[in-house]
């Protein structure tokens, strides 16, 4: 158990890319992590600058408890 920090970069259209690993606990959680962000794609709204949609990088922590 513990947490897995994931980063990615949401584009413009809300989809994402360049899904990775910041931090992991184990294989199996980091796979399932990714597994989990890369089922999202194209359900994110980008960030916006100057009123114009723009990539935006984003960490997500994702927490694993498990139970006995």
């Amino acid at each position: 158990q513990g947490t897995v920090y994931v980063s990615f970069i949401i584009n413009t259209n809300g989809t994402i890319d360049d899904i990775y690993i910041l931090r992991g606990v184990h294989p199996s959680l980091d796979n399932e992590a990714l597994r989990v962000v890369a089922n999202t794609n194209g359900q994110w709204k980008p960030g916006y600058q100057n009123g114009k949609p723009a990539r935006v990088q984003f960490m997500l922590p994702i927490n694993f408890k498990l139970q006995y």
